[in-house]
């Protein structure tokens, strides 16, 4: 069962961006994000986790991210929320009305 949200919760502003890829002077790729659309959302966390990547421990963290439905959401997608930047891993319509999306996200922890 989905969750109860109203346009009331949506209390955050976060910037939805997409990435931009191009050639630099000597023919490497070069990905800039540019913000597509600035929205209200709820941001809220979903569990913290610990894990190993190249032998090193980095914290992790697992947000949902509630917005109003738009077309065209996908996991090519980032958010950022303050100084926060989250990775779009999951898009749902959680009553299949195409009134709200729920992002599963895991935020980007810079080194």
């Amino acid at each position: 069962m989905a969750s109860c949200l109203c346009a009331g919760d949506l209390r955050e502003r976060v910037a939805i961006q997409s990435v931009n890829t191009q050639r630099d002077e000597v023919g490497g790729l070069v990905e800039t994000w540019a913000t597509d659309a600035t929205v209200s959302a709820k941001v809220e966390p979903m569990s913290a986790r610990e894990s190993w990547y190249r032998q090193q421990m980095n914290a992790a963290a697992s947000w949902k991210v509630s917005i109003r439905w738009r077309s065209g959401m996908t996991t090519k997608q980032r958010l950022t929320w303050g100084a926060r930047t989250f990775e779009v891993r999951g898009v749902t319509d959680p009553d299949n009305r195409r009134r709200f999306l729920e992002l599963a996200c895991d935020e980007i922890v810079a080194p």
